[in-house]
């Protein structure tokens, strides 16, 4: 008796030390099926669903149900914020998204608000390690020095152009904003001197919604300006950044180089406005690429592209696991074979054109879209950053309240950036 109980004593005080044994038998129950909350697959030939439906060949009893999220960037995150939260406040057994596709801003979020699990000796166990990715996509996912996510996909913006009119022109693609608004003016003069009708100049994304924020932040600093997270001076110069929104309502007065029309535009409908020839330049993320220079697409060899000349905002999702989960074991794998595939994540490239996320997936192809890609990682000095807050979405909305008002010639610059200076701090300190 005296021996059962000192064996017992043992087991425990192992079991309380954390050794891995101790734990073993429940992480190797922690299997079964899960939900993943996906982002809305815009690659060429659905390259996640394809790789859900090869986790799902190969793992029959852990199956995954991709449930694929909306475009827009702000209803993905309110719907994966109130299935989490609902799921931790349920009394009885309810729906639980175990894996989360988190845009990069939203890690904070996540994490203060115990929403996501961070990482533990069972990622590691899934071959998840810091030295496999690319730094800037690892640190994505970090918050108060603890990793809640593992990188999925980059997002770099790139600048799309029509080759077939600059060529036609002689004029190479532009290497600044301000050297961008000078080609749109001169070929729209050269068009208008051979009875031609004007193209529209360039489309961004500034509907209301979080590509207004990320538009907003780089073109405000390409114009001299600067939006920052500094909660004792958000603006960094007024001037500037009032000169900078004068510049923009410009732009988007009649024959101003940004149709009125980009104030509808989000990532899919300036694409679509591409593809239906209403754009000399359009700012994009690289999913756009395989889209539209597919040989079924009308801009089938007119399309050029480059890194955006001017500072930019990156972006990306991380995959996270939901508190809710009941499936841990399974979830953590699915996202290592997702992150750390060499096969998955080359497709992303190949066939979906997004940047991959490991190192391994990036070979010696020196193409026009992976040159671009190149460009825009290693340029990253010019990178305009986010703010990195628990309470960022309050803060983006403030920032897509005032610059919405602005454009729309609601708010007189002088006043959008008085409102910033007032509003953004508390937002910041989620008051």
């Amino acid at each position: 008796m005296t021996r059962l109980v000192s064996v017992l004593v043992l087991a425990c005080l192992l079991c309380t030390f954390g050794v891995a044994a101790c734990t073993s038998s429940h992480r190797d129950d922690d299997t079964g099926p899960i939900n993943f909350a996906g982002i809305a697959d815009f690659t060429d030939g659905d390259q996640v669903g394809k790789a859900v439906a090869q986790w799902n060949k190969v793992h029959p009893d852990q199956r995954v149900t991709y449930i694929e999220q909306s475009e827009s960037s702000d209803e993905q995150r309110s719907q994966l914020v109130a299935t989490a939260q609902g799921a931790l406040d349920a009394q009885e057994p309810t729906e639980c998204y175990d894996v989360h596709s988190l845009d990069v801003m939203w890690t904070a979020e996540f994490a203060k608000g115990n929403l996501v699990v961070p990482l533990g000796n069972e990622a590691r166990r899934d071959g998840i390690e810091e030295k496999l990715f690319v730094p800037a996509a690892w640190d994505s996912g970090r918050y108060k020095k603890k990793q809640w996510a593992v990188p999925f996909l980059i997002n770099v913006p790139l600048l799309f152009y029509r080759k077939d009119i600059l060529d036609a022109e002689k004029l190479p693609p532009p290497t600044s904003l301000k050297d961008m608004i000078a080609k749109i003016t001169l070929v729209n003069q050269r068009r208008a001197a051979g009875g031609q009708n004007p193209i529209g100049g360039f489309g961004g994304q500034f509907a209301r919604y979080e590509g207004l924020t990320v538009n907003a932040l780089e073109i405000v600093r390409a114009l001299g300006g600067d939006i920052t997270a500094d909660p004792h001076q958000p603006i960094s110069d007024e001037s500037h950044v009032q000169e900078a929104f004068r510049q923009l309502v410009s732009a988007l007065a009649e024959g101003g180089w940004i149709p009125r029309e980009a104030l509808t535009y989000q990532e899919q409908s300036s694409r679509e406005a591409f593809v239906n020839g209403q754009l000399l330049f359009m700012r994009n993320w690289p999913y756009a690429y395989k889209l539209l220079t597919a040989a079924n697409s009308p801009m089938a060899g007119k399309v050029g592209v480059v890194a955006l000349p001017w500072p930019e905002v990156f972006g990306g999702h991380n995959l996270a696991v939901s508190s809710c989960s009941k499936h841990q074991s399974t979830a953590w794998s699915f996202i290592s074979y997702l992150t750390t595939d060499p096969g998955v994540q080359s497709a992303m490239l190949r066939d979906g054109g997004y940047p991959p996320v490991l190192k391994a997936a990036y070979n010696p192809r020196r193409d026009e879209f992976t040159k671009a890609i190149s460009q825009a990682l290693t340029g990253k000095q010019n990178a305009v950053s986010r703010p990195v807050t628990p309470y960022y979405a309050a803060v983006s909305d403030v920032i897509q309240d005032e610059v919405s008002h602005v454009l729309r010639d609601h708010l007189a610059p002088a006043d959008a950036v008085e409102h910033l200076n007032t509003r953004l701090p508390p937002a910041l300190h989620g008051k």
